[in-house]
């Protein structure tokens, strides 16, 4: 005789005790969400932040939300709380918001995702924020959309149609033409073209298009390319991001938080510039903190920049944004600013005249080639002040290029 019978109770088959228990759930949902909705909030930026969140509050209606790879803009006002029965049946909240995600490949290639609408936010999950009802996708880095409408637990209804028009549109497509001879009706250009000279190999890293020549580079006594200095800067910037959210919350707002913009800004500036062209590919380059206004003093500390001068000479100015001041980073002796670009980089960082301090406290170049591998290690070294704010300066050439052959080395 079964314990049931002994006790003198009819034991309900499984899933009808599963269908009484979300019956349970869903009737006492209601008071569950309404006896907490004043501490909804608090309750939902605690657990944010036992996640390794950074959380800066804009105003009373929206918050950001920063993790390594991730960027949330919350409607904080929208936050609900609710069960998930296909989730265990374990809480989770929703809220309106945007994010902004980047997912790499094994060789740190950034591969953008921009959602925008309602989202589900599973505190169980690895990637906590998921777009549910309806929304927008935006097609990688940009502000072009590439789906809208309903989604489902961060996918798209309809995604193979919608991904085959996007596409079509992105790439149109182009006619094979083909070449006959008259007299035979041969066609003359069914095979694969043959190249007769010798192909280099190329690859893709840390967002860098590279390629033998660049490790050639870096084993002879040669003039840094901008290639590998961006993709220097691109490292730096996930080392550094990475380094800042392994660290305690509490420790995180004594450090000193600086982010890196290729040379690619500076450059395509060109020489005769305005200060509406510079905001533009600025604010492209940085279109992640669009929902900001581009205020970067509420994340980042510190803003530094590669420049190179007069396709002849690069060299570091490091902007300290809490304290208004701009460093001057240079391998040869310097006794002046780039007056106009210092007041155009002011502006777009929206700082007032900055306190301008030439560095001098390290040896000089005395070769022509070596301001590059310079303005590496000056990267390399205030990146290193966020773990030790009284590390001094060293320049080592041998082991800088060790670190860049290192970083543009493809992995197959």
């Amino acid at each position: 005789m079964s314990e049931s019978q002994t006790s003198g109770q009819t034991e309900l088959p499984i899933q009808e005790q599963q269908y009484n228990q979300q019956i349970f759930l869903r009737n006492s949902k209601t008071s569950i969400v309404r006896s907490d909705e004043k501490n909804i909030q608090s309750f939902f930026l605690q657990e944010l932040s036992q996640k390794g969140f950074q959380i800066i509050n804009l105003d009373k209606s929206n918050s950001l939300f920063i993790n390594e790879n991730v960027i949330f803009y919350c409607k904080i006002e929208t936050i609900e709380k609710f069960y998930d029965f296909l989730c265990f049946m374990n809480y989770c909240y929703n809220c309106e918001g945007k994010q902004y995600q980047i997912f790499y490949d094994q060789n740190q290639n950034p591969i953008y995702k921009i959602e925008e609408g309602k989202f589900y936010i599973f505190m169980s999950r690895k990637n906590i924020f998921a777009i549910n009802s309806k929304g927008k996708e935006y097609s990688g880095k940009s502000n072009l959309i590439k789906q809208e409408g309903s989604f489902q637990n961060g996918k798209p209804e309809e995604i193979q149609q919608i991904d085959r028009e996007f596409q079509q549109m992105a790439s149109p497509y182009s006619e094979k033409i083909i070449i006959k001879d008259i007299e035979t009706g041969r066609q003359l250009n069914s095979g694969i073209k043959k190249n007769i000279f010798q192909t280099q190999a190329v690859w893709c890293k840390f967002n860098q298009q590279l390629n033998e020549k660049d490790k050639q580079i870096l084993s002879q006594r040669c003039w840094l390319n901008s290639s590998i200095i961006d993709a220097y800067v691109f490292f730096l910037n996930l080392e550094n991001e990475k380094k800042y959210f392994n660290k305690n919350v509490k420790i995180r707002s004594q450090l000193q938080q600086i982010l890196l913009i290729p040379t690619t800004f500076t450059s395509n500036l060109g020489t005769s510039y305005t200060l509406e062209k510079a905001q533009s590919l600025f604010q492209q380059e940085l279109l992640q903190f669009q929902d900001l206004n581009w205020n970067l003093k509420l994340v980042y500390k510190c803003i530094g920049f590669p420049i190179n001068r007069n396709k002849a000479h690069w060299y570091f100015l490091l902007f300290h944004l809490q304290d208004n001041i701009v460093e001057l980073f240079d391998s040869l002796p310097s006794i002046s600013f780039d007056d106009n670009l210092v007041k155009t980089l002011e502006q777009i960082l929206q700082l007032g005249q900055c306190i301008r301090s030439i560095k001098k406290d390290f040896c000089l170049q005395r070769d022509g080639y070596s301001c590059g591998y310079y303005v590496c290690s000056f990267m390399q070294y205030i990146s290193n002040l966020s773990d030790n704010p009284n590390l001094k300066y060293q320049y080592n050439e041998v082991e800088m290029r060790k670190e860049l052959l290192n970083v543009i080395q493809e992995i197959y």
